[in-house]
């Protein structure tokens, strides 16, 4: 983002990214939630605890990377109920309703459901030397998103395998899928957008 602070605390409409994500699960078009854990690093946690939203709201310190971060909050869940957990990007300010509504309603006990979107361009795979090998069928590829949904149950038993085995990450249902464990996807919008760069705001 280029920005001399985290992104997810940039000023969007007159208040953080952040906020805002936190703010639209709480629309009455969203399914109701118990609780929402936030992770961030550790000087903006007092500014996001002053956020207190109407729900039970726990904020924690992040970690270095992503997978330490939801690793946080998973501690702080308890297990007793294994209760169904969606992570989420801080920096996706729309998430869809009907979507994450269809994902909670599809979704086996043993599983991951995740929203991810149909890619409908034209994709090139290449070698070192940007050579095209191949174009993808696009028919069968999807852009991953969030939320990303399972019990807490399966969210530990995909990280604890990633860390066991010290696999590279990129999204959480990534370590699902390489515990073996079944990941569907639900079709969702572009809207549900992550702010990446200057021009995504």
């Amino acid at each position: 983002m280029g920005s001399p602070i985290p992104k997810q605390f940039i000023n969007w409409r007159g208040r953080p990214i952040l906020q805002s994500t936190i703010l639209a699960f709480l629309d009455s078009e969203m399914p109701p939630l118990e609780a929402i854990i936030v992770a961030v690093p550790r000087d903006y946690i007092p500014l996001v605890k002053s956020w207190a939203p109407p729900i039970t709201f726990e904020v924690v310190e992040g970690g270095t990377t992503r997978f330490q971060s939801v690793s946080n909050c998973l501690d702080r869940i308890p297990s007793d109920d294994n209760p169904t957990v969606l992570i989420h990007d801080g920096v996706r300010p729309f998430p869809p309703a009907r979507e994450i509504k269809k994902a909670l309603e599809v979704i086996q006990p043993e599983e991951v459901v995740i929203l991810a979107e149909p890619i409908f361009d034209t994709v090139k795979r290449v070698d070192s030397e940007l050579l095209v090998s191949r174009t993808e069928d696009r028919t069968v590829l999807y852009r991953a998103q969030t939320p990303q949904i399972a019990r807490r149950s399966i969210w530990v038993q995909a990280f604890e395998f990633a860390k066991m085995h010290h696999a590279e990450i990129t999204d959480d249902s990534l370590a699902a899928e390489k515990a073996g464990i079944p990941v569907r996807i639900v079709s969702s919008p572009i809207s549900n957008r992550k702010i990446t760069n200057p021009a995504d705001l």
